[in-house]
């Protein structure tokens, strides 16, 4: 993603505008997914983790800093929520 359509995204979803939180769920949804599926082990597990991982970003959206880089965010979040040991 180039840096200046990401800082774009970044701040629309630091406006709250839906329409960029659509774009990054369709630009890393299925990477993301694939990245958990492949850490767990388990397609049901990747899917409760991919969902918290976007409730993760709506909920931190306004608080993203200006210089965020998604895709790094997105699987740092998703790691750690696989980490977390409240996950079982």
């Amino acid at each position: 993603m180039a840096s200046e359509t990401e800082q774009t995204l970044v701040a629309e979803l630091r406006q709250g505008r839906a329409a960029a939180f659509d774009r990054v769920y369709e630009q890393f949804r299925a990477r993301l997914f694939s990245f958990l599926v492949r850490l767990t082990k388990q397609q049901e597990l990747a899917e409760d983790l991919l969902q918290e991982t976007w409730i993760r970003l709506a909920h931190s959206a306004p608080t993203l800093r200006e210089d965020t880089r998604l895709g790094p965010w997105l699987f740092t979040v998703a790691r750690n929520l696989f980490l977390s040991p409240s996950k079982n």
